[in-house]
């Protein structure tokens, strides 16, 4: 079916020419509740109320999908992730980071540079900008400048067409401040678009001792975006 190309706006004037008074009148409780009785002619300025209204539910309907409007104003979202979700795989060298019995979710390094890896895709929607990321972390020790927890973005786009190695970008990194307790290391302001054909990889990587490994602690993720609405999966 086609979509409808008939103009549905409808008494958009506040008043009549003739004599300027309110050209709808939001109707009373009761008529509400119980409509109009059998035989009674509609009041001119309550059916002009409800058809004006009408209508414009359906300009904002069809805005909704043209995407020219987002419930108003595009809403900001923050959700938190939990350390536990992150991937800590590696085959090659064992296990860098483990969990515990606290049931707060995090994990703790037993290893120099143990790498974390989370996908971010699933906690986004498409169409949503993500606009900031903070990890909460707490560095076993105070570190120089290369030592310390790290923390960077990138995206990865795979070619499935040709096929080739997924092409990556990175998008922010940063680290803990040679900070010795707990801290939220901050992206700062992004801007982040995200599409579904694209994965993002959050790496924190645990600060380097040398050998001597101080245990750093990954209590979790923070994301802050926009919401695009309903009209995005």
């Amino acid at each position: 079916m086609a979509e409808p190309t008939q103009d549905y706006d409808f008494a958009t004037d506040a008043t009549y020419d003739a004599d300027a008074a309110a050209n709808k009148i939001a109707p009373p409780t009761i008529l509400r509740e119980e409509g109009w009785e059998r035989g009674e002619e509609p009041g001119a300025q309550h059916l002009n109320y409800i058809v004006n209204a009408l209508g414009q539910w359906m300009d904002w309907t069809r805005a909704m999908f043209a995407a020219t409007e987002d419930l108003d104003a595009t809403p900001s979202r923050t959700i938190a992730i939990a350390g536990a979700a992150f991937n800590t795989g590696d085959l090659t060298a064992g296990p860098r980071w483990v969990t515990s019995a606290d049931p707060r979710g995090q994990l703790t390094s037993v290893a120099d540079s143990a790498r974390a890896y989370l996908d971010l895709r699933p906690y986004l929607p498409h169409g949503a900008v993500l606009t900031r990321v903070r990890v909460l972390a707490t560095p076993g020790a105070a570190r120089g400048s290369g030592f310390r927890v790290l923390v960077g973005l990138a995206s990865f786009v795979p070619d499935f067409a040709t096929p080739a190695a997924p092409s990556g970008a990175a998008l922010f990194g940063s680290d803990d401040g040679g900070a010795a307790t707990i801290t939220a290391i901050d992206s700062g302001a992004l801007s982040v678009t995200i599409s579904s054909t694209t994965a993002y990889i959050l790496e924190v990587v645990g600060g380097n001792d040398g050998g001597a490994h101080n245990n750093d602690v990954l209590w979790g993720v923070q994301l802050t975006f926009s919401d695009p609405g309903p009209r995005s999966f």
